[in-house]
């Protein structure tokens, strides 16, 4: 079997290609970047808190009626 240079560089060069390739991935991921809380203040009213983590902000707080109300203002919560 004989192996010339030319194949050989090919070779290298197509290798370090895919290598290229397959480590270039999107830098910025948005996966699990909102958390929720739920507090119970008492058994009928509840808190629930949306936070941001890459900005540390509370995105929105909700009380009691006004997540009823949230819940009754958007008809389309189920869909996906």
């Amino acid at each position: 079997m004989k192996l010339d240079i030319k194949s050989v560089l090919i070779g290298l060069l197509f290798g370090f290609n895919i290598m290229l390739l397959m480590g270039s991935a999107p830098l910025k991921k948005e996966v699990g970047r909102y958390q929720f809380e739920i507090h119970s203040v008492n058994s009928l009213n509840f808190l629930i808190a949306v936070m941001d983590t890459t900005t540390g902000e509370f995105v929105k707080i909700l009380e009691g009626t006004e997540i009823n109300k949230e819940i009754k203002d958007n008809p389309n919560r189920l869909k996906k």
